[in-house]
């Protein structure tokens, strides 16, 4: 009986392609993520140094942390997810975006820094 089992088991596996442990699963591809870092010439964020963070948005788990400057550019390979994306400068300006990468495509973005608001004591 139980090579009875076993063969039927190798002719099912045969006729309808399952695959069982031993499968791979697929592996989401990556996309380039590139862009430039933009601020207003007559303010003070276009001038001093910044950091660029990318975090996967779910997790918060910190992916790339690169130093920036104001029109200078960056570029990453990222997979397929939802991801936040801040850049902080030394001259209190700072750029906050969710970025939902279907990584059909590579992407091209601009972020704009801009003075950070400061909130009222009350």
């Amino acid at each position: 009986m139980r090579a009875f089992k076993i063969i039927t088991l190798v002719v099912v596996t045969a006729v309808f392609g399952i695959r069982f442990a031993n499968a791979t699963p697929e592996i989401p591809r990556s996309f380039k993520f590139q862009g430039t870092i933009v601020a207003d010439s007559k303010s003070e964020c276009s001038s001093g140094k910044a950091e660029l963070f990318i975090a996967d948005a779910q997790t918060k788990t910190l992916i790339y942390q690169v130093d920036v400057i104001p029109g200078g550019s960056f570029e990453f390979k990222l997979k397929p997810a939802k991801y936040q994306i801040r850049v902080a400068s030394n001259t209190d300006c700072e750029a906050n975006y969710i970025l939902d990468a279907d990584g059909k495509k590579g992407m091209d973005v601009e972020i704009k820094l801009t003075p950070k608001k400061l909130e009222a004591k009350k």
